[in-house]
């Protein structure tokens, strides 16, 4: 199935993401940027390259990516439409920190800040939760939390309420 959209905005965003699929694999090597990644084009924008790629890509499985625009992905060196495997192993010894780290209760999301890498690969290296009753009770804190706040933010309308004439004392209409 062929989409054409004929709209410039859309060429233009197109074209900017094309742009940043090739400044990424210039950079990194390999034009198939994970989930989440971002680069700085030229003219000072971000673009989150790893969200095109999936969108690329999954147009593309779907049948509806335009034959134009599969030819242009395809000729950037490294492209594939192949199902993609897990990047390399890495190194042992970070692989073992981001393991230890994980079995600590330290989050996805800090880890792969502090390594600089997505979510989803560090979820890859160190696939076990943290101990079930480190979370259990980080569960039961989060929603103590949301309870108190719930309480104070209702007690805080119902003053609101009362103090703008909304709210009468009981009996009195």
């Amino acid at each position: 199935m062929t989409v054409t959209t004929g709209s410039h905005h859309y060429e233009s965003r197109w074209a900017a993401n094309v742009e940043a699929v090739r400044a990424w694999a210039a950079k990194h090597g390999s034009p198939m940027a994970p989930a989440g990644a971002t680069i700085r084009l030229r003219d000072g924008r971000t673009a989150n390259v790893g969200t095109f790629v999936a969108y690329a890509r999954a147009r593309h499985r779907k049948g509806l990516l335009d034959a134009r625009r599969a030819r242009e992905l395809s000729r950037i060196p490294g492209w594939t439409w192949d199902r993609l495997q897990p990047g390399p192993k890495g190194k042992e010894s970070r692989n073992e920190e981001i393991r230890r780290l994980r079995s600590q209760g330290v989050t996805l999301a800090e880890i792969a800040e502090k390594y600089g890498m997505s979510r989803q690969r560090v979820h890859q290296i160190a696939p076990d939760s943290p101990d079930e009753a480190k979370h259990e009770a980080h569960l039961a804190r989060r929603r103590h939390q949301r309870t108190k706040r719930n309480i104070e933010e209702m007690r805080a309308a119902s003053r609101a309420a009362k103090a703008s004439g909304v709210l009468r004392k009981r009996g009195v209409r």
